[in-house]
């Protein structure tokens, strides 16, 4: 259960909401709106992930590498805080903790999105003029980026969902879809 809140909290991360966080929402309704919007933050994650990916491998020099390095920590960094302020629209549900929840939710989500835009000026700073020192430097990228997603997966397990919002998030269908 505890894995599904925290997937169902992260999923918070990508709500958009056209409320502006004034309207009381209960728990249901803010567990449906978290867990459906996950989805498209993850796949813009994974889709930029796969790009680098195969980007990186198929560079000729470190600065064919460079590029696509810079490009996918833009969208990542861009997509992170966008959810940041998609999570901060919804407000918190009107549940006990639920205030409490929300603002754990998107302080964890503002600590990463932080990291990423280091990242990104890290990946604007890789060097392109020798292979070996690109892939050093680029290493530490990846085992950076690697912690970040670690830190803010952990900071979403210890929130402690309770009652009725832990209860909507379990009873949540799209909750269960978010493979996490």
């Amino acid at each position: 259960m505890a894995v599904r809140v925290a997937a169902c909290l992260l999923a918070a991360a990508l709500l958009p909401s056209c409320s502006g966080g004034e309207e009381e929402i209960d728990a249901s309704t803010y567990a449906a709106r978290v867990c459906g919007a996950l989805d498209d933050w993850v796949s813009t994650l994974r889709d930029a992930s796969e790009d680098v990916e195969s980007a990186v491998a198929d560079a000729a020099q470190p600065a064919d590498a460079k590029e696509p390095v810079v490009a996918f920590l833009e969208r990542y960094a861009g997509a992170t805080n966008a959810v940041v302020e998609d999570v901060r629209a919804v407000g918190p549900p009107a549940v006990e903790d639920g205030e409490r929840v929300h603002d754990e939710l998107v302080e964890a989500l503002e600590r990463a999105a932080s990291r990423y835009e280091d990242e990104l000026a890290d990946a604007r700073a890789l060097p392109s003029d020798s292979s070996e020192e690109f892939q050093a430097a680029y290493g530490e990228l990846v085992a950076s980026h690697s912690e970040v997603e670690s830190e803010l997966r952990r900071s979403i397990d210890v929130i402690d969902a309770e009652g009725e919002l832990a209860d909507a998030f379990d009873d949540e269908p799209s909750c269960a879809d978010t493979g996490l």
